[in-house]
């Protein structure tokens, strides 16, 4: 396990730390035919491209990206309206955290009181699964290019069912965000290559762009909100993030694809951003998901992570 924090001035310092905290970790460093960077290890790849007021990470199985998720995830500018999200701004922290055995990598970048992220890995059961069993998510989600204007997508940051361009900005929240057929603003921001389904291999819903009205796309918000989150005596439970593919033969039922090992969900209402709490011998170190106090057009304020930190 290896925790490190550094400065980023620019969208292009949060790739290019990102690549050099990744390589001392043990990953290798390329790039593909386009001469876009890609990082990887054994069957693990990651493309990462800065666009204007973003960086862009897409997960896939080999350097040319025969096989990736057909949306791209990021760290990224928000329209100023939004409840003053507004855009990135420099310098800033970056906290960066790597483990082995699974494989998995997670980059805070800290500006003012916000908080965005992209983590990514191999799952626990990659060994049970016809796919990689890689998996990545970020703060944002973009649609098939990655290129949309920053002014544009997306215009909310929502923790429940957003629609349209909206975004979590939560990790592994639920695979499919949007109710409406909008491929070019696709705001899903957690991607699994399980492979379950050949004709969708990264998705955790039934298709790659799943509106179903009965709500049988969305995998893991529903486990999430119903787990046990809430405080007690003013305290909060570890919960474990568990990654649902949605079946393509039977209706209403899941296969579960991924227990991610090295973060958990954490209730923060109680807690300050950055405070490291103790479980038994263990140290995690906990997160807003975006901001806490008000997140967004939805408040997710009390909405955190906590990522292990010896």
């Amino acid at each position: 396990m290896s925790y490190v924090t550094g400065i980023c001035n620019s969208f292009a310092d949060i790739k290019n730390n990102l690549i050099s905290e990744c390589v001392n970790a043990g990953w290798t460093h390329t790039t593909d035919s386009g001469g876009y960077d890609v990082i990887y290890k054994g069957s693990l790849y990651l493309r990462i491209i800065v666009y204007a007021g973003k960086v862009t990470f897409r997960a896939q199985t080999d350097i040319a990206g025969t096989s990736a998720h057909p949306y791209f995830v990021a760290i990224s500018n928000f329209t100023t309206d939004n409840a003053g999200i507004g855009y990135v701004t420099f310098p800033g922290t970056y906290h960066f955290f790597s483990f082995t055995n699974p494989e998995e990598i997670y980059f805070i970048y800290n500006y003012e009181d916000k908080y965005q992220f992209v983590a990514f890995g191999e799952s626990n059961m990659a060994s049970l699964l016809p796919g990689t069993g890689m998996w990545v998510t970020a703060t944002d989600g973009y649609g098939n290019t990655g290129q949309q204007d920053s002014d544009n997508y997306p215009r909310n940051i929502r923790l429940g069912y957003p629609s349209n361009v909206d975004t979590t900005a939560s990790p592994f929240w639920s695979d499919r965000y949007s109710v409406y057929s909008n491929i070019s603003a696709h705001p899903c921001n957690t991607w699994l290559h399980s492979n379950n389904d050949t004709n969708y291999p990264w998705s955790m819903g039934k298709t790659d762009f799943d509106d179903s009205t009965d709500g049988t796309g969305v995998v893991g918000f529903r486990y999430l909100e119903t787990a046990a989150t809430q405080p007690w005596l003013n305290r909060a439970v570890l919960t474990p993030f568990k990654l649902y593919k949605r079946s393509s033969v039977y209706n209403y039922k899941a296969h579960l694809t991924a227990e991610i090992q090295y973060s958990r969900y954490y209730d923060i209402r109680y807690i300050e951003p950055e405070d490291v709490i103790s479980n038994g011998t263990e140290q995690w170190k906990v997160f807003p998901f975006f901001r806490k106090g008000n997140g967004g057009n939805d408040d997710t304020g009390n909405r955190g992570w906590a990522i292990r930190s010896n």
